[in-house]
């Protein structure tokens, strides 16, 4: 079970600004294939801030990297991997 902090009520905004200000990709890895996430650079947990200066685009196997929590299926992973 992950953390659940609350965010705010624009998120799916800032979110879809983050990920089109990145050009729809994974900042890591560049992936277009995955899922794509909106990841605080400094996590909400550390006093991070929902805003597009601490948003970058990653992909789901990219965030989950980040997070060790995150569940990402094998099927998934393999997918991405191709």
């Amino acid at each position: 079970m992950g953390l659940n902090y609350n965010y705010p009520g624009d998120w799916n905004e800032l979110s879809r600004k983050c990920k089109e200000r990145d050009g729809l990709k994974c900042r890591e890895c560049g992936s277009t294939k995955m899922e794509l996430h909106a990841h605080h650079i400094l996590s909400k947990g550390w006093g991070g801030r929902d805003s597009l200066d601490n948003l970058i685009t990653l992909c789901e196997c990219c965030h989950s990297r980040k997070h060790p929590y995150m569940y990402v299926s094998p099927t998934r992973r393999k997918a991405w991997r191709k």
